[in-house]
């Protein structure tokens, strides 16, 4: 359901149907509610600087002019730069009527998303073309041509045919004069500008386009319409409908967790579909691969009888004591790799070493010791050997050593020097070298089944 919301009048768009409301509505289905306050003041103003500031120079200009008085949101709907400058449409609109309007948003049930007038007017302007909306007696232009923004507004006397056409005139007069100075601008030739009404009719609509059209001087064709009649029995011709379902959901007003939603709502019956068309060939690979399952289980009943098979034959093997020593050594190997990965968390150790190291100390080595090499006698997890040199500071080297072996045995490691295996190899940095030998006091890791 799409509602057009002004203070004189709330009308919703059911498909073709119109449907006149009560202002402020409880609501049973989702609704993109476009709003147009009476008293909102719009326009273009031009800046220097960063475009984030705009709403705040926007509401001091306003505030100087004398537009604006009280409490003010100050709506930014588009910013062109323009070399070093930049231009910028706004709306502003009384802190109390937006105030109402968010917090009846925000006490619907259902989904809600509200744009303002201002919002459709823009994002229903071409980069180079013009946009006009109808509402009642009010009557609003906006038109870009390149980085270049355009507004002007007027109100008719009244509703009557007569003062709307010189209403209409008089809005093309003032779209002129704000175009003049672009005219010999490029894309200023193909310039065309599309008529809006929020609710009018269809016969009055052309007619206003072309008075619009006479004065301004350029080519105004309505935009498109959906007819229904109100419960007055009138009838009723309006864009809002087609506009607002063009919207994207960044120009709406509301918080951004109301935008997360409703984008999620919108994407989850096409979600729903997707995931229909893709479950069929899903549903198909399935049946492919349980078809496929089972004759390769047949396979595997085949081999493990022929397995069983060779199996019982073997004992007439003689057995090779070349292959027996071989298979031996990769035994006793796989049996150390094991043993060292169930009692060494080294990853856990070169943590510890690099937190204990610091920028004084450069580790140049850790290594776990061979079985062979370890206590005498001794159970547990095998100790890690640690090679590493002090800094050039040779005045710092004692409270250096002292930092760090005192960092590792708060990390729960019993440290114990040894002689350095590296001091042949650095030449004349042996005098820095030390090595220790570092064991976890409690294993590392529990033993895995």
């Amino acid at each position: 359901m799409i509602i057009y919301a002004t203070e004189e009048r709330w009308l919703a768009w059911r498909g073709d149907e119109a449907i006149e409301l009560a202002p402020y509505p409880a609501l049973d289905e989702a609704a993109v509610v476009v709003w147009n306050p009476a008293r909102e003041v719009a326009g273009v103003a031009s800046f220097q600087g960063n475009p984030r500031h705009a709403a705040a120079l926007v509401e001091r200009k306003l505030r100087q002019a004398g537009e604006i008085e009280n409490d003010t949101r100050i709506v930014i709907h588009r910013v062109e730069p323009f070399q070093d400058t930049y231009s910028a449409f706004y709306g502003a609109v009384p802190m109390d009527d937006w105030q109402r309007l968010l917090a009846w948003v925000a006490r619907q049930r259902v989904s809600c998303i509200a744009y303002s007038a201002l919002a459709l007017l823009s994002q229903a302007t071409g980069r180079f073309g013009a946009t006009i909306l109808h509402d009642g007696t009010r009557m609003a232009f906006f038109s870009r041509v390149g980085p270049q923004l355009r507004y002007a507004g007027v109100i008719a006397f009244s509703a009557a045919a007569e003062d709307l056409e010189l209403a209409a005139r008089s809005l093309g007069e003032r779209a002129r004069l704000a175009l003049a100075p672009l005219r010999d601008g490029p894309g200023t030739d193909a310039l065309r500008a599309t008529w809006c009404s929020a609710a009018g009719r269809a016969d009055d609509d052309g007619a206003l386009a072309r008075a619009f059209a006479d004065a301004a001087g350029i080519d105004c064709t309505v935009a498109d319409q959906v007819y229904g009649v109100a419960g007055t029995g009138e009838p009723i011709a309006s864009s809002i409908p087609s506009l607002a379902r063009a919207m994207t959901p960044r120009a709406c007003l509301n918080p951004p967790g109301d935008r997360f939603l409703y984008l999620l709502e919108r994407l989850l019956a096409p979600a729903a579909l997707a995931a229909c068309v893709v479950s069929l060939p899903l549903d198909a690979l399935g049946l492919y691969w349980l078809v496929h399952a089972q004759a390769l289980e047949a396979q595997s009943a085949g081999i493990r009888a022929a397995a069983a098979q060779e199996s019982r034959d073997a004992g007439a093997v003689t057995p090779n004591p070349v292959l027996q020593a071989q298979l031996d050594k990769q035994l006793g190997f796989v049996q150390t790799a094991t043993h060292l990965a169930r009692d060494v968390d080294l990853p856990a150790v070169l943590r510890t070493l690099r937190d204990a190291s610091g920028d004084a100390i450069r580790i140049l080595g850790a290594r776990t010791e061979e079985p062979h090499a370890a206590a005498k006698g001794a159970e547990g997890p095998p100790a890690v050997l640690v090679d590493g040199a002090l800094a050039k500071d040779r005045a710092a080297w004692d409270d250096q050593l002292a930092g760090f072996v005192r960092a590792l045995k708060a990390a729960g490691y019993a440290v114990e020097p040894v002689d350095s295996r590296s001091g042949a190899s650095v030449g004349s940095m042996s005098g820095t070298l030390f090595s220790y030998r570092i064991t976890p006091a409690a294993p590392a890791r529990e033993a895995r089944p």
